[in-house]
């Protein structure tokens, strides 16, 4: 579970912006919107986070950054030497900041280092520049206060005694542009397992599989549908999307010619293990019928079913998946396609007790504002971004407002289309209608400056 997470200087983000789900809004006995303190030792964690505000506000790279964090443990120790780091993408709009590192750092729960039956609180921080991490450590909560697992620094790598073993065999080797928690969580018998597999199997987002899309005019199958337990799955799945109106009634993955198209730039053996997922065509069954009487079925390519069955097929995949192991599911733009009762329902998954044994979180964005309610968040769950008149992205929840003014029976919504919370797109309608005034067509902005192919 994400207990906090915090970035400075990525892409809109300059200055340090903070995502908590620390529980700091008491909630009634009847809210599921939180875990008990029993489940995560003495803090109690949201399961679910909100994220509004205007379009090229920062919500997107807000999410980018956890998944760049998650990517760099996951993929940095295959980096050849003096590579760019692809993570690296600084704020741009002030020249110090150019050249300045990216932070990230990550709270988290995960399993001990040794003994898998007990969860362990960690923090992960991460500095680097365009090829060189600048600085990297993990610490672990033995007792009140953290404890160094491993730090690195100007190039020297320090354990503490808490990582046993020959951890630390190949660090005098480790090139700059490598997390060391990247290189050795992916080693055989490396206690750093634990970490590597918690970004690996619990920081998970909606679009994980990349030939599971639409690619010219084919819909590939997910992962979840192509091994052993396929059969058990489509079924959950099915039933989910029976549930939820579609229409479908059944699924059925059906093998078919492996398509002839080409990648430009894939390893063959990656290409082939895309054409291969490709050709594994998830098929909707619905029923059929003859004078109002049922009369069988018919069988349709899942690519012709509505963009909205689409989107929540792909969605249940995923949603069903991490709800049963556990984990952080991250969306940007949970609302697009769906009806916003199906939005509702999906979020109320992750609150329900029932459905959510694991307690798996949702972090996600939208732009559906009548998902602002005290009925559905409660104010620590409900987060906005705007960037200021510098261009760069601030990030606050309603808490910041005060409990005295934001009450518990407060309208988000409303408020929010009233601009007390800020967070709204500025529109200039004067520059607007200018475009389509008599005589004024190719006029343009003072600010705007033509240039000349020539």
């Amino acid at each position: 579970m994400i207990i906090e997470f915090s970035v400075e200087n990525f892409r809109s983000i300059k200055e340090t912006q903070v995502l908590s789900f620390l529980a700091d809004d008491v909630p009634p006995e009847s809210c599921n919107n939180s875990c008990s303190q029993a489940d995560v030792g003495d803090l109690t964690i949201l399961k679910s986070a909100i994220i509004c505000g205007p379009n090229a506000s920062g919500k997107s790279n807000l999410l980018g950054a956890l998944l760049s964090m998650r990517s760099m443990v996951l993929f940095s120790g295959k980096l050849s030497i003096d590579q760019v780091i692809p993570a690296y993408m600084p704020f741009l709009l002030d020249d110090a900041y150019k050249t300045r590192p990216t932070s990230f750092s990550l709270e988290f729960f995960a399993p001990d280092l040794y003994n898998k039956c007990i969860t362990r609180r960690y923090i992960l921080k991460i500095s680097f520049g365009k090829k060189k991490i600048v600085n990297e450590s993990l610490r672990v909560f033995l007792s009140a206060r953290p404890s160094v697992v491993y730090e690195r620094a100007d190039g020297v790598l320090k354990r503490g005694a808490y990582l046993k073993g020959k951890s630390a065999v190949f660090s005098d080797s480790l090139l700059d542009n490598r997390l060391y928690l990247s290189v050795a969580g992916d080693m055989k018998d490396n206690p750093l397992n634990v970490i590597f597999r918690f970004f690996r199997d619990y920081v998970i987002h909606d679009r994980e599989d990349s030939s599971f899309s639409i690619i010219d005019g084919l819909m590939g199958t997910p992962r979840q549908m192509r091994n052993d337990l396929a059969e058990g799955y489509l079924c959950s799945v099915s039933k989910l999307l029976y549930a939820v109106d579609t229409g479908i009634k059944d699924i059925k993955i059906s093998k078919g010619k492996k398509p002839s198209i080409k990648f430009q730039g894939l390893p063959k053996d990656v290409e082939e293990k895309i054409l291969s997922d490709l050709s594994m065509r998830p098929k909707a069954i619905h029923v059929k019928f003859s004078d109002g009487i049922e009369n069988g079925i018919e069988e349709f390519d899942f690519k012709e079913e509505s963009a909205g069955s689409i989107r929540f097929f792909k969605l249940a995949c995923t949603m069903i998946d991490v709800l049963r192991r556990g984990g952080s599911l991250i969306i940007d733009e949970l609302h697009q396609n769906l009806h916003p009762d199906l939005t509702r329902f999906i979020i109320q998954l992750f609150h329900n007790k029932s459905t959510n044994k694991k307690n798996a979180q949702i972090i996600f964005t939208s732009h559906d504002l009548f998902l602002l309610s005290p009925e559905l968040f409660g104010r620590d769950q409900v987060w906005f971004t705007e960037k200021d008149r510098f261009g760069a992205t601030k990030l606050f929840s309603l808490l910041e407002f005060g409990k005295d003014k934001v009450r518990r029976n407060t309208s988000y919504y409303q408020w929010y289309m009233d601009g007390k919370f800020g967070a709204l797109p500025i529109v200039d309608n004067v520059l607007a209608e200018s475009i389509f005034s008599s005589g004024e067509q190719d006029a343009a902005p003072k600010s705007i400056k033509r240039t000349s192919n020539k």
